[in-house]
């Protein structure tokens, strides 16, 4: 496929999404980018940087979203992929054994997880399933709801339409669309920072940011209570130069132990 229709699709699908964060350490719930310290080849440094910035500092990183497109002559399929640069749980309770345990077992280096959306083609805007990963699970969404500002849903394609159904995996729920921009809400936990296609994850109380394509105009919503409406830009995995082409790049991955890819942790 073109880059330049790959752009296009990735753009008019992009989704909307709802990042829950933790005020103890803002920074390191917000979505960043692989390149956040200048360069990809200094990927491994990232934690060390974002342990520099002010841990209450509100919407101090540039969001960024990769992406990936393949078309088929039924489908269109787009991988969303969120960076965050660790996952934690604990920062200052050092004393509290049951939080450190937590700590070493929950926090890691870098997180990439993200939604696959499922378009059914010939009829433009029909997202027709969502495949979201939160850590090792996957959770599928299908028959999509337009989401009222009033928080009442109606069938977002009331025709009859193709529908993945439930085989070794259960179908998760609806797949819920923002009706001001119809475009897919997904939902980002705190600290793990899973993916969901519906807000059960999100930890009630705490603090909830929204994030646009940037371009777009900020959706009015009263039906998602958020503080911080945030723009973020889309980048193509396979763009020349970007992450695809560094992935023999031991800079920026290595192979763990058990055979697992991952960004590089260390120089």
């Amino acid at each position: 496929m073109a880059s330049s229709r790959a752009e296009k699709l990735a753009k008019e699908y992009a989704p909307i999404l709802i990042q829950t964060v933790n005020p103890i350490w803002y920074p390191a719930d917000q979505i960043a980018s692989a390149d956040f310290s200048g360069s990809i080849r200094n990927v491994s440094t990232n934690p060390r940087r974002l342990e520099a910035l002010d841990p209450e500092k509100r919407a101090a990183i540039r969001p960024k979203i990769y992406y990936s497109v393949v078309e088929t002559s039924t489908h269109i399929f787009i991988i969303y992929a969120v960076y965050h640069i660790v996952d934690w749980y604990n920062r200052y309770d050092r004393l509290n054994l049951l939080g450190l345990l937590r700590a070493r077992i929950e926090s890691h280096m870098h997180d990439m997880e993200g939604a696959l959306l499922v378009v059914t083609k010939p009829s433009a805007g029909r997202v027709d399933a969502v495949i979201s990963l939160a850590h090792n699970n996957f959770y599928m969404y299908t028959d999509p709801l337009q989401l009222h500002l009033d928080g009442t849903t109606t069938p977002a394609f009331p025709e009859t339409r193709l529908r993945l159904v439930d085989r070794e995996e259960n179908i998760d729920g609806p797949i819920l669309m923002l009706f001001a921009t119809g475009r897919v809400l997904l939902f980002i936990e705190p600290r793990g920072h899973g993916v969901f296609g519906n807000p059960l994850p999100l930890k009630i109380g705490e603090k909830k940011w929204m994030y646009v394509p940037q371009g777009i105009p900020i959706p009015k919503t009263d039906t998602v209570d958020t503080s911080e409406t945030i723009s973020y830009n889309l980048e193509n995995l396979f763009r020349p130069g970007g992450l695809w082409d560094h992935r023999h790049d031991p800079r920026v991955f290595r192979q763990r132990k058990k055979g697992k890819m991952g960004f590089c942790v260390q120089g």
